[in-house]
């Protein structure tokens, strides 16, 4: 996994990679049980690799995902385990955030956490800036 975005990134997006990482830890602390960052930023590799979008948030920062670290929490554990998935969702909204539920993943059920709306990204490209290859 990357250790982290390349500075190309960081100057593109500082002010808004600031901002999210701010916002993400306080719905970190937010969250009454523990939990796992399963995927922050991502390469241009691994995101083929994973079929994500070329210009996916998580490509310059701007996206997390966030799973309960007790694996007994996972989706197919029980209904009871609902409110650490439901615990995740709430603190991402109350952060002005936008969490997309993926706990539909087989291999790694997951809340994705993104800075902006779908587009966010492709919106900042054609506004010039840029993205790492």
């Amino acid at each position: 996994m990357s250790q982290g975005p390349p500075p190309v990134a960081i100057r593109a997006y500082w002010p808004e990679v600031y901002d999210f990482a701010f916002r993400a830890s306080r719905v970190i602390r937010r969250v009454p049980f523990p939990l796992t960052i399963s995927s922050w930023w991502r390469d241009a590799r691994e995101s083929r690799a994973l079929g994500s979008s070329s210009t996916s948030q998580h490509r310059v920062g701007l996206a997390l995902d966030l799973q309960p670290r007790e694996r007994a929490a996972w989706p197919w554990r029980g209904a009871r385990f609902a409110p650490a998935w439901e615990a995740i969702i709430a603190a991402a909204r109350a952060e002005g955030l936008v969490p997309v539920d993926e706990r539909n993943k087989p291999n790694a059920p997951h809340i994705h956490v993104q800075y902006g709306p779908a587009g966010y990204v492709d919106r900042g490209l054609k506004a010039g800036k840029l993205i790492p290859v």
